[in-house]
């Protein structure tokens, strides 16, 4: 009988803390949120009560978090872009890179192939490949470009896009 009390008890609570985080979730629709937690609740107890009395503590853990709405974790999305790197002599290196980051500049410090300083702008490109070029020692800087066209967003604040091409090229 002790047994039977204490898993009601520990049934009603997890219903309580369910109830709570559902209540929360919905302030927007708050009358209708209430009337469906009301019901839900109520089913709710009286499925866990009955489980209770019958089933051990994990079944009544199982019974009420089937009550429960869960969202489905959201999957990362992959993208494959190319990237090309063309140095002061007009040598060009291309990359394909395959990546889950939501900009270039992450994808691209994250493969290793840019480096550089946060400026007011965002990500000041100093190096690329392993190539340096800073505008203040020599006049050269690294110009980025979005499929042949300079870019008029940073590396850092464009997002990747499947089957685009993105450049690097030292310019003065």
């Amino acid at each position: 009988m002790r047994k039977s009390v204490l898993k009601t008890i520990i049934s009603m609570l997890l219903i309580a803390a369910m109830v709570m985080v559902m209540a929360g979730c919905e302030k927007k629709n708050a009358s209708v949120s209430s009337v469906a937690a009301e019901a839900s609740v109520e089913a709710s107890v009286e499925a866990s009560v009955e489980a209770s009395t019958e089933a051990s503590v994990e079944e009544a853990t199982e019974a009420s978090t089937e009550a429960s709405v869960e969202e489905p974790a959201e999957e990362a999305k992959s993208a494959s872009f190319k990237f090309v790197v063309v140095d002061a002599d007009g040598n060009e290196t291309p990359f394909e890179i395959t990546t889950e980051k939501a900009t270039v500049g992450e994808a691209l410090l994250d493969e290793g192939l840019i480096e550089g300083t946060d400026s007011a702008y965002g990500l000041y490109v100093t190096k690329v490949n392993g190539i340096e070029a800073i505008y203040e020692n020599d006049g050269t800087y690294w110009a980025f470009y979005i499929n042949g066209e300079y870019a008029s967003t940073g590396v850092d604040s464009t997002n990747v896009e499947d089957g685009a091409t993105y450049m690097f090229k030292v310019e003065k």
